[in-house]
């Protein structure tokens, strides 16, 4: 073999080697696998011994449903250096109900939290929500333990004297004690209550992120505070159906109308009918007439419109002769008047309406009487 050709083929073989190599190192040190050197814990010391994180607590219950809870916690995580793999592939926090005894119930699959800021290390915020299904009593009483865990499959150092030592993953366990639940128990309220906690926290997170103004989780409106499109970025996936559990916090709400159905009937028929006249000498008159035929209604008012309408016709006819139309606008005009005025019923104002498209029609395509 020829070779150049020989030296090509190894130059190609070597040039790939060299980019699986560069390719492979590039997605461990990405995904944080190989986290021997850089899981020393809270700012070089023994996880065990000092630099435990920090916990607040909040619990909220009956805020979308009747017996629902929402464990809230405030945390930070004490990194000096933050680590390059994400809270979420290091650290799970689990809640257990500690009514039973020994090592309690765990109440909900592990959770994680979100890297939002620094790779989720620091504060950060944390939740669980339950449904009223997973029936978690309010047990002020009775400890929940908060338990926080780092992951057994990782490496983890500290700094012994100078000397990086092996140690054991870290675990804590807090109590959620009577201190941490909300006074109120009522929907409204804690609901209310809730918004401010929210609002407090990213208040407090706007100062220890250091974020610029632009970038703010919060944003104040004329006469209150709501969350900014950061904010609710954050908080949605912090604490899960936040937007229904406290909708106060957003800018902008959904809500459902409460609304009755309308009931239908003839209160106003009357009122601009036969009612607005009781009292008055009108309503003797109209009394008069309806017994001069005997009938229910105002016939003899009913007659006498009925001239002046047909009258009103002829003389427009008059004055525009071969223009049969000519009269039916005043026309109209007088019965709706006198229909306001109880004359005869509203249910005729539709034939009115109905000779006015006509009218309009006529007029638009320029048919007139004679064709």
């Amino acid at each position: 073999m020829n070779i150049k050709k020989l030296n090509g083929i190894r130059l190609a073989l070597a040039l790939i080697i060299g980019l699986m190599a560069c390719i492979s190192s590039t997605f461990i040190f990405a995904t944080g696998v190989s986290a021997s050197g850089n899981m020393s814990y809270p700012d070089g010391t023994n996880p065990t011994s000092g630099g435990a994180p920090t916990i607040k607590s909040n619990v909220y219950g009956n805020l979308l449903e009747e017996g629902d809870r929402l464990f809230i916690f405030y945390a930070k995580i004490p990194y000096a250096d933050v680590p390059t793999a994400p809270v979420t592939d290091v650290f799970t926090w689990s809640l257990y109900d500690m009514t039973g005894g020994g090592d309690g119930v765990e109440l909900h699959p592990p959770g994680s939290g979100i890297a939002f800021n620094d790779n989720g290390y620091g504060w950060n915020v944390y939740s669980f929500y339950f449904p009223a299904s997973a029936n978690v009593l309010w047990l002020p009483e009775q400890p929940y333990v908060l338990r926080l865990r780092g992951d057994a499959n990782l490496s983890w150092t500290y700094m012994n004297g100078g000397v990086e030592t092996d140690t054991s993953a870290p675990d804590w366990k807090y109590n959620i004690n009577s201190q941490c639940y909300n006074n109120h128990t009522d929907m409204a309220t804690s609901r209310t209550d809730l918004a401010k906690k929210v609002i407090s926290i990213a208040t407090d997170l706007d100062s220890k992120w250091q974020l610029a103004v632009s970038t703010y989780l919060i944003y104040q409106e004329t006469n209150t505070t709501v969350l900014s499109m950061y904010g609710e970025g954050f908080f949605n996936q912090a604490i899960p159906y936040l937007q229904y559990l406290a909708p106060s916090l957003y800018e902008q709400q959904e809500q459902t109308v409460d609304y009755s159905r309308r009931a239908w009937g003839s209160n106003y028929t009357k009122a601009v009918g036969t009612d607005q006249w009781t009292g008055t000498w009108i309503e003797t008159a109209r009394e008069g007439n309806i017994a001069l035929f005997g009938g229910s209604y105002d016939l003899t008012s009913i007659i006498i419109l009925l001239f002046v309408c047909i009258a009103l016709v002829f003389v427009n006819i008059s004055i525009s002769p071969g223009d049969y139309w000519s009269g039916f606008i005043d026309v109209a005009f007088i019965l709706v008047v006198t229909a306001r005025l109880g004359v005869y019923g509203l249910g005729f104002l539709a034939l009115i309406d109905a000779v006015c498209i006509i009218y309009i029609g006529i007029k638009i395509w320029g048919i007139t009487g004679n064709g």
